[in-house]
């Protein structure tokens, strides 16, 4: 804590010496800038009426009096930049010293340290003591040395400061009695200049009158020139006026036309990506319709081609049934020679003189006309002597009505599918027609927007 308290009081101590020489310095700087202040408004006031007075006689002695007060103003300067060096000389030593004295003051806080450790504690606060008065004797004496300093720069200035004013107001003396006795002898001659002026000026005005009269008389032809090109000027000005504002009617009407040729440019560019995207659209929904059809054509057509083998095949095999049914028909008829006159008749002629048209007119009765065969075959002696024959008769006379009926749903659909394949065809020609027809508004919309743009 007694270390704490000493290093306190001896930095408050340098932080008062140094504000305290601060405000020194700003004092010193502040009667400085007054003086250079003073001394800059008499040198500005003298010079202007040096100046102003036509003063040849005065002048070697003013010339001299104007170097002699330089030279003490130089005096003076020189004085002030040898007292501010003394003062920066003093300031740095005294730096010095304040760091010196900061490093004994450090050492004696580390022997004060040691001298704790072992005991010494009376000596080592003599010591310091000792230091501190040593000290304080030194920041009187720089304190002292700056007063007498800061005393002889007032003494100089204020010396100096009433030497320049004595000089300046004997300089003043002087000078105006000399321009007084050259204000007076100026006068007369001032007067007698004045007179001759007069006569001068009336002459040059009689002089002035007589070139004008003949500038005039001469140039009378160019001014009517000069009349007729001026009037013609007028004219052609107002004919550029009228020009001008035709041409700038002309270019608000195009700065219209330009915005007019934007939006519509604008509009266009909306209507033809609409359209491109339909275009796209359309052509997306053509190549898939398109794709989808040659799909589906493919599937009918091997349908169509599976069914038609089927059919062939069917057809054949019917043939081939039909064949073997007049075969045994006709054994049948061979054999009716050797019946009974009392026994049954058929309900048909088993022949095969029979017309095609007569066949083809009893097609749809197959099924009651083979039930009354087999009823008829039953009733007599050839059923029980062949009658697993008459039974695969009977199978397929139900396979032949099978197969008409397959045939007439597969002849209903291939109609339905031609019906179909009629209406695709139809709606693709009107694709077709409106996506050639949207391509082709398209490309006039595209050259009617590039004429707006040029």
């Amino acid at each position: 804590m007694g270390k704490r308290k000493d290093k306190r009081k001896k930095k408050g101590g340098a932080d008062q010496l140094a504000a305290e020489d601060r405000e020194r310095r700003a004092e010193l700087g502040q009667e400085l800038g007054l003086v250079d202040k003073n001394a800059r408004r008499l040198r500005q006031s003298w010079r202007e009426k040096l100046t102003r007075s036509n003063l040849p006689v005065i002048k070697e002695d003013v010339r001299v009096a104007w170097h002699a007060f330089e030279h003490e103003l130089d005096n003076r300067d020189y004085s002030i930049s040898v007292l501010l060096d003394c003062q920066k000389e003093t300031a740095g030593r005294k730096h010095k010293s304040d760091s010196l004295h900061a490093q004994q003051i450090d050492q004696l806080i580390e022997l004060y340290r040691r001298k704790l450790l072992l005991g010494q504690e009376d000596e080592y606060r003599g010591r310091v003591k000792l230091s501190l008065g040593h000290e304080q004797d030194f920041y009187e004496a720089a304190a002292e040395a700056g007063e007498r300093g800061q005393e002889h720069l007032r003494v100089s200035l204020f010396g100096g400061q009433e030497e320049s004013e004595r000089q300046l107001e004997l300089l003043h003396s002087r000078t105006q009695s000399r321009l007084d006795t050259l204000i007076e002898s100026n006068e007369l001659a001032r007067k007698a200049n004045r007179e001759t002026l007069r006569r001068r000026s009336l002459e040059y005005k009689l002089q002035l009158t007589k070139a004008l009269q003949d500038y005039e008389s001469e140039t009378a032809d160019k001014r009517k020139d000069y009349d007729k090109a001026n009037a013609k000027d007028e004219k052609f000005r107002a004919s550029i006026a009228q020009q001008a504002q035709r041409l700038r009617q002309l270019q608000l009407q195009i700065q219209r036309l330009r915005r007019d040729c934007d939006e519509s440019r604008a509009r266009a560019e909306v209507l033809l990506r609409d359209h491109r995207f339909e275009c796209d659209y359309f052509q997306a929904a053509y190549t898939a319709v398109q794709s989808r059809l040659i799909s589906e054509q493919k599937f009918d057509r091997c349908q169509l081609t599976r069914n038609t083998m089927a059919f062939d095949e069917a057809v054949r095999r019917l043939n081939d049934h039909y064949s073997k049914i007049e075969r045994i028909l006709t054994v049948i008829e061979l054999c009716r020679k050797y019946q009974t006159v009392g026994d049954c008749q058929l309900i048909y002629p088993l022949s095969s003189s029979r017309p095609s048209t007569e066949r083809n007119e009893t097609y749809l009765d197959t099924e009651n006309a083979a039930d009354s065969f087999i009823d008829y075959l039953k009733r007599t002696e050839l059923f029980s002597r062949n009658d697993n024959l008459f039974r695969s008769l009977h199978k397929l006379a139900g396979q032949i009505l099978i197969v008409e009926r397959q045939n007439d749903s597969f002849r209903v659909q291939a109609r339905q599918l031609g019906n179909e394949l009629q209406l695709w065809k139809k709606k693709l020609k009107l694709c077709i027609e409106f996506y050639s027809e949207s391509t082709r508004n398209s490309l006039d919309l595209q050259s009617t927007t590039a004429k707006c743009a040029c």
